[in-house]
Formats: structure tokens, C-alpha cells, sequence
């Protein structure tokens, strides 16, 4: 069964795209959709590396462009795991928030944001090489109780984010 993995976002090199694809290039049972809009003009020679990774690999479908609300949740909602192989913390982001709705699985580079909502939350679960990225996927895929448990801690993750909360703590914070 092919696993479907799926990223999403402004198209921009910081996002570790090859990271996904050499797990792709490596294992035809998983399956790697990347969709998302070209913001900006220097970042077309990503864009450009990605349509010709496409063109060489039957499990890689890349999409630049925008995707409207209704597109994003069936793709959101289709993914068995989002992938975050990101080189680093993207500046103001919004595609997490996002996706947390739709409790997927989640695996991501081990840095310093995505380490923390694994240890504090168990919203996702992160790894440092390609090799571990890829164990990450097959263990998700394949294990009904992780999937479970991460989706708990995105629950928990959203909750500690909601405006309720965070207007909870702004108040304690003046009594």
C-alpha cells in the first residue's frame, strides 16, 4: 500500500525538499506530493529542481501553485503524513497552525520548533537523517496507536495555542 506523504507551503529551499524526495527515490511504496505557491521570483530555482525531480520519479507529484481552501483540506485530509524536512524554522509560517486541524501524522527534521512540539506535546515526531526520516514514516504508517497518540498531542498542542488560553495567561499575568 503506498504511504502518502504530503508537503505543503510557499515553495522556498529552507523547506528541505530533497531531504523527502531522496526517501521517495529510495522507497517506492512511499509516495511524496508537494503543493504549494512560488512567492517569491528567487526561489524559482527550487521550483525548478522540483519539477524536474517530478519528471524522474513515478511517486513524486509537485504542484506550484495556490491551492484553494476546498483543494487544501481533500489534499489535507488525504495525506496519511505531512512532512516537515525543513532546514530550519520558517520565519512566520502559518502552514502548521493550519494542518494541526486536520490531525495527521506528523514527521519533521529534528530542529528546535518541531523538537519541541514532540517532547512537550507529542504532536509529531522528528528525526535528524534521511535514513530516520524514512524509519519515522514506516513506523507511523504502520501503527495505529502512534497515529493516535500524535493526534492526542496535536489536540493538546491546539489547546495551548487557542486564543482562549493565550487570553487566560495575559490575564494572569495582571492579577
Amino acid at each position: 500500500k503506498q504511504i502518502k506523504c504530503y508537503i505543503f507551503g510557499s515553495i522556498v529551499r529552507i523547506k528541505g525538499y530533497e531531504r523527502a524526495i531522496a526517501v521517495a527515490e529510495k522507497n517506492p511504496n512511499i509516495s511524496l506530493t508537494i503543493a504549494g505557491p512560488l512567492w517569491n521570483s528567487l526561489e524559482k530555482p527550487t521550483a525548478d529542481f522540483l519539477k524536474k525531480k517530478e519528471k524522474e520519479l513515478k511517486n513524486l507529484k509537485v504542484e506550484i501553485r495556490e491551492l484553494s481552501e476546498e483543494e487544501f483540506e481533500q489534499y489535507a485530509k488525504k495525506a496519511d503524513i505531512i512532512l516537515f524536512p525543513y532546514h530550519a524554522e520558517v520565519p512566520a509560517s502559518g502552514i502548521l497552525p493550519r494542518l494541526l486541524r486536520y490531525f495527521r501524522p506528523m514527521v519533521a527534521w529534528r530542529n528546535h520548533e518541531f523538537v519541541d512540539y514532540e517532547k512537550t506535546f507529542g504532536a509529531c515526531v522528528t528525526a535528524d537523517s534521511v535514513e530516520e526520516f524514512e524509519e519515522k514514516i514506516l513506523l507511523i504508517a504502520s501503527s495505529k496507536k502512534l497515529q493516535e497518540s500524535i493526534k492526542n498531542g496535536q489536540k493538546n498542542l491546539l489547546k495551548e495555542r487557542s486564543w482562549e488560553n493565550i487570553g487566560k495567561i495575559h490575564i494572569k499575568l495582571y492579577e
